[in-house]
């Protein structure tokens, strides 16, 4: 990393988390830094984890400056006063643009974005002595793609919600991983359920039959649904043509539904 031995000052902007590597523990932190006027990600040792404060202005010295900053075991920290930061810049690396997945697979590397799609599958937490990882698999609400999303560190242990529930995960960052798009959580990401309920209507257009629960299509949005309710639907659990229905669901998993006449619609 270039310019080592460098002094800086910071504004910190998140809590600092843990990670792991082949030498140990390190923490990370996401900061403001003034002679550049922009968002970095802070690298220090174990040593320090009771130093660095959300919130705080610091003056570091012996440190190593390029893309991030690292802190060293003999690297001094000071409290320091205020200094003026750039808010619009601040504000818009800590809300990032929500994205659909299909809109974050053709995103360029190194972008930071917030992703909403549907949980298909959560692994267990990977554990290797340099790391710690849960990894995610988000599915476009038209179920059309899907991308990985690396939750790492202690992002890893935060409750996930149950797969088919519709997920904001904030603050990703886009990376390439075997010729393909993932994304890696920040210090500042968070997993949210997206709770609200809308209402559907149209063809059903496809189905996959499970033993409890189900899926369908309408309108190129795949559905989870109870079996039961798909086979009163369809009198049975055979794909049938010129089925029309309307309902309620919470994300996308089917509150209430019934079939309709689209025809009688129309009139309306």
């Amino acid at each position: 990393m270039a310019g080592a031995g460098v002094e800086v000052k910071i504004f910190v902007l998140s809590n600092i988390q843990m990670r792991q590597s082949e030498r140990g523990e390190y923490y990370v932190a996401m900061v403001y830094e003034n002679s550049s006027r922009s968002v970095k990600l802070l690298y220090l040792p174990k040593k320090m984890e009771n130093v660095i404060t959300r919130n705080g202005f610091f003056l570091c010295k012996g440190v190593s400056l390029g893309d991030g900053i690292r802190l060293y075991e003999n690297s001094r920290v000071f409290q320091c006063g205020k200094f003026p930061v750039d808010d619009e810049k601040i504000q818009a690396y800590l809300n990032p643009p929500l994205e659909t997945v299909d809109e974050v697979l053709l995103s360029p590397v190194k972008r930071t974005v917030s992703v909403k799609g549907i949980l298909r599958r959560s692994s267990d937490i990977i554990e290797s002595p340099n790391s710690k990882r849960r990894e995610l698999v988000l599915e476009s609400t038209e179920g059309s793609s899907s991308v990985v999303c690396k939750l790492w560190g202690e992002a890893s242990s935060v409750d996930i919600p149950p797969e088919g529930a519709i997920l904001t995960a904030t603050s990703m960052q886009v990376a390439t991983w075997k010729g393909g798009i993932t994304l890696n959580s920040s210090v500042l990401t968070v997993i949210q359920e997206t709770e609200e309920e809308s209402c559907f209507d149209g063809e059903i257009e496809g189905i996959e039959v499970l033993p409890d629960f189900s899926y369908m299509i309408v309108r190129e949005k795949t559905m989870k649904i109870k079996t039961a309710d798909l086979e009163r639907i369809l009198n049975g659990v055979v794909f049938q043509e010129n089925i029309f229905v309307k309902g309620r669901c919470k994300g996308m998993t089917v509150l209430e539904i019934q079939q309709c006449n689209p025809a009688k619609k129309v009139k309306e």
